[in-house]
């Protein structure tokens, strides 16, 4: 009699699975990890201009090209962020708004040096005062642009006001670094309550 025969025995034979594609190598430079190199080296390039035209190629132009110059450009800086921020270019924005909270500082210490009272001078409480103005300026700055970098420029602008503040009397020192440290908490408070679209760069 015979034997019955297992239906397995009439499949056909099964081709093997196909080889699971290997990952592809990842690159190892992206085209946003050199958007951000190079808008920060254009930011570092523009923020080195500012310092200069303010410390050094200033002083070859007449009172009013200096100011002229000076707070045109500061006024343009702190202008594209806007229209930056329509077409969605925000690193773009970014950038350039923290250059501009850097040009409203130098700005603001230029123009109060050429229109100094007379019988004064650019002393370092003046520098401080000015400073602690700066940083409610650009506080307003940062919550009508919505862009997150000049809250970080708060920072290292803080800690200049603050050193130029130890070297007036003690009282004085005391009266603006306190100061400084309570606009430093108001920006704080502004960042919370008024986010922007970073909200990694908020906290």
């Amino acid at each position: 009699m015979d034997q019955p025969v297992a239906a397995s025995e009439h499949l056909p034979p099964q081709a093997p699975p196909p080889p699971a594609d290997r990952p592809g190598r990842r690159a190892e430079v992206t085209a946003k990890s050199v958007q951000i190199v190079l808008l920060c080296l254009g930011g570092l390039l523009l923020t080195a201009g500012v310092i200069v035209f303010t410390a050094v190629a200033w002083r070859q132009l007449g009172d009013g090209g200096r100011l002229t110059i000076l707070a045109g450009t500061t006024g343009l800086l702190m202008a594209v962020p806007f229209a930056l921020t329509r077409s969605r270019l925000w690193a773009t924005a970014e950038t350039l708004a923290a250059t501009a909270t850097l040009a409203l500082w130098c700005s603001a210490l230029a123009g109060y040096y050429l229109y100094l009272p007379s019988g004064t001078g650019l002393t370092a409480v003046s520098v401080a005062r000015w400073t602690a103005a700066v940083l409610v300026a650009a506080t307003l700055y940062r919550i009508a642009a919505r862009v997150a970098a000049p809250a970080w420029a708060l920072l290292p602008l803080a800690a200049t006001g603050a050193a130029f503040a130890a070297f007036g009397d003690a009282l004085e020192a005391a009266l603006h670094m306190g100061a400084i440290g309570l606009l430093l908490a108001g920006a704080a408070w502004t960042v919370k309550a008024a986010p922007t679209r970073h909200a990694g760069a908020d906290q």
